[in-house]
């Protein structure tokens, strides 16, 4: 075993050495480790954190879902959000858009997602 390692922790399917000690955690931060602290694990260094935001509505029986995904490449750059749809039924998953385009404000992408839910509705009847 490596020096320092205090054995393996299974993080998606992917196994990452759990290092302590603050030359390990420098190490462990360029590495993609996992690095435990005094207030417990830290998440992997190369997690990204995108916000979501979500509306609902009620059509014809279905629910429908648009969602808002932050997407901010680089931090000086403004916020857009990706828009996509989600549609489910009887609290089942019926249709999901993938993404539908990138806008300016995350209502806007929630209206966009929303209209296409109702109109995926609309030719499915």
């Amino acid at each position: 075993m490596h020096p320092g390692c205090m054995g393996k922790q299974s993080l998606g399917g992917i196994d990452r050495a759990k290092r302590i000690g603050t030359s390990d955690q420098q190490r462990g931060d360029e590495a993609g480790y996992l690095i435990p602290t005094i207030f417990g694990s830290r998440k992997p260094a190369h997690a990204h954190r995108n916000m979501k935001t979500m509306q609902q509505a009620t059509y014809k029986g279905y629910v429908l879902w648009g969602h808002a995904i932050e997407q901010q490449d680089e931090v000086l750059a403004l916020k857009r959000y990706a828009a996509s749809g989600t549609i489910t039924r009887d609290r089942k998953f019926v249709e999901a858009s993938g993404i539908l385009g990138v806008f300016d404000t995350d209502e806007e992408a929630q209206e966009v997602a929303l209209s296409w839910t109702r109109a995926w509705v609309d030719s499915h009847e």
